[in-house]
């Protein structure tokens, strides 16, 4: 008898529903952000999809998907401005994008980044950039074709880019706040701008038209000291940076045979390993690239049929790559002052003590640190052909 009235006394708390639960019908989704800093404190801008009223069976934004922005005195004063002009309540949890502009990262990110952070819906997966060229806010506003928004199109755009070009590779929240609170390693951002005539981009017929007046591109990276942006790279040494960071999937490699006639490698995998020898005054870097691809064009006659030949073509690939990274280097010791590669970090790890006394002048030590490139390349096959095709006999 007393089990079956503690069994009744307990059936209420079984069938409770989820105390934390909301509605679709209640719910506004936010699937990108920007943050702008302006005169008066900080603009933040939403890209807001209403999830009942979502579509994805046309391109462009249709009334489902809607930019709004608020003015506050921090971002985390004009997120909250926001419930004045939107009647749902918003959710953080599916954010994709966060785009911060070129002026607020010069100045410092951390305060934009630690209100975000401490949002429990946010997603700490999602891709930060750095506007370039563009208010932050603009590259929201960009009526897009192909994917249904802007949100879609960027989060699309980088994995893309990842993957067939390795000029920049995603950096998600999580990734860039790890890099501002290690001492032994730089922080970098990829970049984000617009093509095009801004305010007609931000109509529905740039969407539909087949030369739109305005798209949405990604920029190589920007480095950071600290929390503050110091520089943007150019494509040749941010793919660079991709090389030296192992985080090349798939690139493209020219090497100039004649005047305007190239071979170009598709490469299919590279694996980069750095090690560093601490045994002497000063630490040695050993930077080891094996690149292996296809061939992707041929404008010059070589006989790809004879194991020699393709010998020498590697040659002459593994001498583009290897000057490529050297100058990356370069520009990284000597224009920058900045270790993105965390080569103090290699350091950390290998010999503690010798770490904590160069950390002392590190930037100086950086600007000095000795290394050997190594690189090897591997033509995998010459394609679906063998020989150029060439009009040089006729």
């Amino acid at each position: 008898m007393k089990i079956k009235y503690f069994c009744i006394f307990l059936l209420p708390f079984l069938l409770t529903g989820c105390w934390s639960a909301n509605e679709l019908n209640e719910l506004t989704l936010i699937t990108s952000m920007a943050i702008d800093k302006e005169e008066d404190g900080y603009l933040v801008t939403l890209a807001i999809t209403v999830p009942s009223e979502a579509t994805i069976n046309a391109p462009g934004r249709s009334a489902s998907t809607v930019v709004s922005s608020t003015r506050g005195i921090n971002a985390c004063d004009a997120f909250r401005r926001t419930s004045s002009k939107i009647s749902r309540t918003p959710n953080l949890s599916h954010i994709q994008n966060i785009i911060i502009s070129e002026e607020l990262a010069k100045e410092g990110i951390l305060p934009a980044i630690d209100c975000i952070i401490r949002d429990d819906q946010l997603r700490p997966t999602s891709f930060l950039f750095i506007a370039k060229g563009v208010k932050a806010k603009d590259v929201l506003a960009i009526n897009t074709s192909i994917e249904h928004s802007a949100s879609s199109k960027i989060s699309q755009m980088i994995k893309n880019a990842e993957v067939n070009y390795s000029i920049v590779n995603a950096v998600s929240l999580v990734e860039f706040i790890n890099s501002l609170t290690t001492p032994d390693k730089e922080a970098y951002l990829p970049g984000i701008g617009v093509y095009g005539d801004l305010e007609k981009g931000n109509t529905v017929d740039n969407s539909q038209d087949v030369a739109p007046s305005a798209i949405i591109y990604l920029a190589p990276y920007a480095l950071f000291k600290k929390d503050k942006m110091i520089a943007w790279l150019d494509d040749y040494t941010s793919k660079g940076v991709n090389f030296l960071l192992n985080d090349v999937k798939s690139t493209m490699i020219n090497y100039q045979c004649d005047n305007d006639r190239y071979f170009v490698l598709n490469v299919r995998k590279a694996k980069t390993k750095i090690k560093v020898n601490t045994k002497g005054k000063v630490p040695k870097f050993t930077i080891s690239a094996d690149i292996k691809g296809t061939i992707c064009q041929a404008d010059c006659r070589l006989d790809l049929t004879k194991t020699s030949k393709v010998k020498e073509l590697e040659n002459k690939f593994q001498r583009v790559i290897k000057q490529q990274l050297q100058k990356t280097m370069a520009n990284l010791q000597t224009n920058y002052t900045s270790d993105v590669l965390g080569l103090g970090g290699y350091i950390h790890r290998k010999d503690h003590k010798l770490w904590k006394n160069l950390n002392k002048d590190w930037e100086e030590v950086f600007k000095n640190l000795q290394y050997e490139i190594e690189v090897k390349v591997t033509i995998v096959q010459p394609g679906a052909i063998i020989n150029p095709i060439t009009n040089d006999d006729k």
